[in-house]
């Protein structure tokens, strides 16, 4: 079977793991990025530790919400109550923000302000049209 990544070598652990050009990408620049080694990258993630600032976390959400190659930002809820308040002002349809739980975080579906903003939205259109 044929490599579903790159379509080009038959697909293996090894092809996978070390020879596939997309395990090139991440070998060479992503992980080197990640543990803090490498050059910089234009990259969009951010994977806050306990030594990351609520002010980085901050300047990753507005970033990733103003770049035009970005759809999606999803956000675990514990890292979206850090900074609620800029996670609740955003009204933009995209990028669209999706607040996930995280391992140790259950998901909240009370503070999470888009489900909330889309409840708003159906419980308005009810009532204007009648319906209960």
């Amino acid at each position: 079977m044929v490599s579903p990544l790159c379509n080009k070598d038959l697909e293996s652990e090894v092809h996978l793991f070390l020879h596939c050009s997309y395990a090139e990408i991440f070998w060479n620049y992503i992980l080197p990025h990640s543990i803090g080694c490498g050059p910089p990258l234009d990259i969009n993630i951010l994977l806050p530790t306990i030594l990351t600032t609520v002010k980085q976390i901050e300047d990753a959400f507005k970033e990733f919400t103003t770049r035009e190659d970005i759809a999606i930002v999803m956000i675990s809820q514990y890292v979206a109550n850090m900074i609620r308040f800029l996670v609740d002002s955003y009204n933009k349809p995209i990028p669209a923000i999706l607040e996930i739980p995280s391992k140790d975080h259950p998901y909240d579906p009370a503070h999470d302000s888009i489900l909330s903003r889309v409840k708003n939205l159906f419980s308005t259109e009810s009532v204007a049209s009648g319906r209960r």
